[in-house]
């Protein structure tokens, strides 16, 4: 049981005690929240080894996580240095979001690339590792930095065009509604 706990304190697995549905749910089964999530952590790991499933695990782990986790962030009045970190995070999987598909061309004759970039993730948002600082601060930063006044100007004629184009939109919406509503009418009829 000491090896268990080892590992569940290495792999930061006593949060899960903080999350009160997991705790109690836990607590009718007679087992700590830290071993069921070494147990799921597990199972994920075998299912990736064997590549079933890890465009879905990665997306648990690379997404839905981070996503509550910001939340948390937000919410908590604590101290906005979490706030940084989400935010920081949320830059890099942007980023790496947008040219996935050419990283998976180029890398996924790699045995258990599925597997790598899961543990990659992991590895941008782990509060001890926070590779997504690292990432951001000796790559992205200076990339953004270096183009923030062209973004900017582009971003502002998008913005314009936007703007010229709402009375046309404002149409368009309403002439889609109004040939609904016809349609539906004409429906009810026959």
């Amino acid at each position: 049981m000491e090896v268990l706990d080892s590992v569940c304190e290495k792999l930061n697995l006593n949060e899960l005690e903080r999350i009160p549905h997991v705790k109690e749910l836990c607590g009718k089964i007679g087992v700590k929240p830290a071993h069921v999530g070494l147990g799921l952590l597990g199972l994920v790991s075998i299912f990736c080894l064997l590549e079933f499933g890890t465009k879905w695990f990665g997306f648990l782990i690379g997404f839905l996580y981070p996503a509550y986790q910001s939340f948390k962030a937000i919410e908590s009045q604590e101290t906005k240095e979490d706030d940084k970190m989400w935010l920081t995070y949320w830059i890099v999987f942007g980023f790496l979001t947008v040219f996935d598909g050419l990283i998976n061309f180029l890398f996924s004759f790699i045995p258990f690339f599925g597997v790598l970039k899961i543990a990659f993730n992991v590895w941008l948002f782990h509060p001890k590792t926070q590779g997504a600082r690292i990432i951001y601060e000796k790559f992205l930063k200076g990339l953004l930095k270096k183009y923030e006044s062209k973004i900017d100007t582009h971003l502002n004629k998008i913005g314009e065009k936007i703007e010229e184009s709402k009375p046309l939109l404002n149409d368009v919406a309403a002439a889609l509604k109004k040939e609904g509503v016809n349609q539906a009418t004409a429906h009810v009829l026959h």
